[in-house]
């Protein structure tokens, strides 16, 4: 282990990727850095990073932002519910008046916050050494030690975080932990890792025995499940119909188009091809594909109000400032290349 925390420290030192959130202690960019990379390829969430910082500075900014000013900055990212959980703990933060929280414990107990991304920001910030395990890191420890059983099991789990624990340097947890999450990132990829550029390979037994593009085990995926949807575009009088989603899903609170949802492929089709009257003009059919879902529209765009759905209006030139979700974006950019004459 002594000969692992001196290999990935002294790789770190020489080739650490040059991030912005990696010139600071301050617990809130690096917890809002960590949220953002949850999901997100690392140049992707860069802009990202930089925008909330500016609308957002401090963790008491953001507490007093109104969650449709968080969602709204947050609109791209996806998985809305990483920005709401993240205002709700910013709030709770402030409220409690203790100062950011500085430990592990403290951490965790906070609104969206679970045990990779405490570790991280306890290590980072505060250097206790905990290890923070993300999928580089399961990747690398799994190969490492050949582990040859579904990181989906529970004691799969305590056994890679004993692993990692016992591995982490004590002197430098931070940098260590951020060490194997460039190494997983530059040199010990998925499908094709650069074995002979890794300070690691002198030990890691899945090269040894080449099973390493067999690690980490994990359990097949679910079928991602297909949605057919028709959008109505209802432009009138120079304002464009919304609703604001209040369900428990992935878009509460954010705005939608007014929609009606099909079954199965063969009636949504049968919907565009036969549905279209003297009010309304499809545009071309789009997907757009979330981790667990995919979702097939085509939009009609009307030029009356809708007569079904309660919706709230907004200004033609505006709406793109509303907090609406990239599907609606790609709607709404699509629908800007319409002729007017042609709704």
């Amino acid at each position: 282990m002594l000969n692992f925390q001196e290999a990935i420290i002294t790789w770190y030192d020489t080739n650490k990727r040059d991030l912005p959130w990696r010139s600071t202690k301050n617990p809130y960019f690096i917890w809002l850095s960590e949220v953002i990379l949850q999901q997100t390829r690392v140049e992707q969430g860069k802009p990202y990073y930089f925008r909330f910082l500016q609308e957002f500075p401090s963790v008491q900014a953001l507490a007093q932002a109104s969650e449709e000013e968080v969602l709204n900055v947050w609109k791209g990212l996806g998985y809305y519910s990483r920005a709401r959980k993240l205002h709700a703990a910013a709030k709770m933060i402030v409220s409690e008046g203790k100062g950011f929280p500085n430990t592990y414990e403290r951490l965790l107990a906070l609104p969206g916050i679970g045990p990779y991304t405490a570790a991280a920001i306890a290590s980072i910030a505060f250097n206790e050494p905990k290890a923070a395990l993300d999928g580089n890191v399961f990747r690398i420890v799994t190969r490492l030690f050949n582990v040859d059983q579904s990181i989906e099991s529970a004691q799969t789990l305590k056994t890679i975080q004993a692993l990692a624990q016992e591995g982490l340097s004590l002197s430098r947890p931070g940098d260590f932990n951020q060490a194997l999450m460039d190494l997983g990132a530059l040199i010990c990829s998925p499908r094709q890792p650069k074995c002979e550029s890794c300070p690691l390979s002198f030990g890691c037994q899945a090269r040894a025995l080449n099973t390493y593009h067999e690690r980490p085990v994990k359990t097949p995926k679910k079928k991602q499940k297909q949605r057919y949807v028709v959008f109505h575009l209802h432009v009138y009088q120079g304002k464009i119909a919304l609703v604001k989603q209040t369900e428990t899903n992935i878009w509460k609170n954010l705005y939608l188009l007014p929609l009606e949802e099909f079954d199965s492929e063969e009636t949504f089709l049968e919907r565009l091809a036969h549905g279209v009257d003297q009010k309304e003009w499809l545009l071309p059919r789009g997907t757009h594909v979330l981790s667990h879902q995919k979702w097939h529209y085509a939009t009609s765009v009307l030029d009356c109000p809708p007569t079904k759905q309660e919706v709230v209006w907004c200004d033609q030139e505006e709406v793109m400032d509303w907090p609406i979700p990239v599907i609606i974006e790609k709607v709404l950019r699509h629908f800007k290349g319409v002729p007017a004459k042609a709704i």
